[in-house]
């Protein structure tokens, strides 16, 4: 048990310090509209507008802070990978038994795709029994 509240306590102080570190300015900015429910890392998102702030990599890695109007979240990518620079900005959500969730994050500008988890038991299903959907991001210059 005490583990499991130690946990809580340092996920916590470091929500705020990423919070804190993106509402200074310190990361670039993104926006999109979410057009159904969704999972990212351990966040459910309504549908709706989001803000997407991107902090430097002061804390090692990539780490996102999304903003709704009445939820939020911070989200680690898995995998950081470099792609070919392009106009391209776009959250990949994929409907697993389902259920969508965000697995990608491509930063056309920034020539940068970001991967997310996907839940195991949906991972190895065929194509054919998930659906895609591509969401588009705007005023993106994320790293």
């Amino acid at each position: 048990m005490n583990f499991f509240f130690n946990r809580i306590i340092i996920a916590s102080l470091l929500s705020t310090a990423v919070t804190f570190a993106a509402g200074n300015g310190s990361g670039e900015h993104a926006s999109f509209h979410l057009p159904v429910q969704a999972h990212w890392g351990t966040a459910v998102l309504q549908p709706g507008d989001y803000r997407m702030v991107s902090p430097d990599l002061a804390f090692g890695q990539p780490t996102f802070v999304v903003r709704g109007a009445d939820s939020g979240a911070f989200v680690i990518p898995l995998v950081t990978e470099a792609s070919r620079v392009s106009k391209d900005c776009y959250l990949k959500l994929q409907q697993i038994n389902g259920t969508y969730f965000v697995t990608e994050y491509l930063a056309g500008p920034a020539g940068t795709t970001y991967t997310f988890a996907a839940p195991k038991n949906g991972r190895h299903q065929s194509f054919a029994q998930n659906h895609t959907t591509l969401v588009a991001v705007t005023n993106s210059t994320l790293r």
